[in-house]
């Protein structure tokens, strides 16, 4: 059996389930062949391979992370622009969920944890949303994809909790979140992370490195200063105070 590590995406209409009851199989039909038109084309502008259809939902796969959530914006956008244009009753709202991992290959069927995780995902998500795990946040380009974290979730099924994330399209905070990345990058730059901090040549050093060198800068600095009163001492022919301490040569008679 074939295993790869892929991105997967689960899309599901809205309220689908409560449209059977109530449409004609016609206009079921019609309905599941407007979001085919709509959105097969986008999922191959981004390079995305359909494995199967289940009534109103996609599965579909990606060998980049960033274009599957770049589809799922394009999807989301997309379905604005239909909604604005048609009536209520053929208004189409779609949940996007996204998960990146390895995947079970067998003929033509793709299974295993990492579509599970995607499948749940896709749950949970918000109409007009495209949700993701942190799998796919921390392997796509951030740069294309402004997204903040929306919390970590227990799956039905699913062993270990996993955060979730999701796209952000209002343009406010979209320019917070980018405007955060830039502060955290350029600190980065600047500090360690826990345990060091950067050099000059930006190597990191450890605590204990940073202790002994702090150490011996102070006892440089006092005999420094030491050596300093001293030749000011002998300058100045300043002598002092008896006491127990041997007398500068200056001062003897």
């Amino acid at each position: 059996m074939q295993t790869k590590h892929l991105t997967i995406m689960f899309t599901d209409m809205k309220g689908f389930t409560s449209r059977t009851s109530i449409h004609t199989r016609e206009q079921l039909e019609e309905l599941l062949d407007k979001q085919e038109e709509l959105v097969r084309p986008i999922f191959e502008k981004f390079h995305g391979n359909v494995v199967k259809t289940i009534g109103d939902a996609f599965m579909v796969v990606f060998d980049s992370p960033t274009d599957a959530v770049l589809c799922g914006v394009k999807i989301q956008e997309e379905l604005i622009k239909y909604n604005v244009k048609t009536d209520d009753e053929n208004k189409m709202e779609i949940r996007i969920g996204i998960n990146s991992g390895e995947v079970n290959i067998k003929g033509e069927d793709y299974f295993g944890e990492a579509v599970n995780i995607a499948s749940r995902i896709e749950s949970i998500s918000e109409a007009n949303e495209v949700y993701f795990s942190e799998s796919v946040y921390l392997s796509m380009n951030k740069n294309e994809i402004p997204a903040v974290e929306i919390g970590v979730r227990h799956l039905k099924g699913i062993p270990d909790d996993i955060k979730v994330y999701k796209v952000l399209r209002e343009h406010s905070e979209v320019e917070k979140i980018k405007n955060e990345r830039k502060l955290k990058a350029r600190a980065s730059n600047s500090f360690s992370k826990t345990t060091g901090v950067i050099s000059k040549d930006n190597e990191p050093k450890s605590a204990p490195i940073q202790i002994i060198r702090m150490i011996l800068y102070f006892i440089g600095g006092f005999v420094v200063l030491i050596l300093l009163i001293v030749i000011i001492m002998w300058v100045f022919k300043i002598c002092p105070p008896s006491g127990p301490w041997m007398m500068p040569p200056w001062c003897s008679k």
